[in-house]
């Protein structure tokens, strides 16, 4: 397939696979188009060819899994996102590839156990959250592992 047949425009809407690059001619974006709006598999390019994210979309929204790398290829983050908002399991990581946070998401606010990391793998804090808000008993650690102390919040509330 040439690159004029990648590139494809009907009534103005893009269309079908796509391919943008980079003004150093390196690929920037890979993926396709229905209606003018990103849907399905999609991954895009860092100027030095490294990959910068593998995402899906329904409908130009970003919907299904979801992945992001820095500069240098390495995982920044990782998870879901349902109707363009966070939903479900996700995790990020220190530049030093260890895991900073993981937890859920619930429409676009953390809700459930999440655990919260120092760079050097040792747990920083961890508990709950409704609805974006800090609820019930969190504790939170010295660098070395040791608690340091626990706090127990209960004013949380659904809109």
């Amino acid at each position: 397939m040439s690159l004029e047949q990648k590139n494809c425009t009907i009534n103005g809407l893009k269309q079908g696979l796509w391919e943008d690059y980079h003004s150093n001619g390196q690929l920037s974006d890979k993926g396709n188009y229905h209606n003018g709006k990103k849907h399905g598999y999609w991954e895009s390019y860092w100027s030095n060819c490294q990959l910068w994210s593998k995402s899906n979309y329904r409908n130009g929204k970003r919907h299904g899994s979801w992945e992001n790398y820095n500069y240098n290829g390495q995982l920044t983050h990782k998870g879901h996102c349902h109707n363009n908002k966070l939903h479900g399991l996700w995790e990020e990581y220190w530049s030093n590839g260890q895991l900073w946070r993981k937890g859920n998401y619930h429409n676009g606010k953390p809700h459930g156990l999440w655990e919260y990391y120092y760079n050097n793998g040792q747990l920083h804090s961890k508990g709950n959250y409704y609805y974006g808000q800090k609820h019930g008993l969190w504790e939170y650690c010295h660098e070395d592992g040791e608690l340091e102390k626990q706090e127990f919040y209960c004013e949380a509330t659904h809109e």
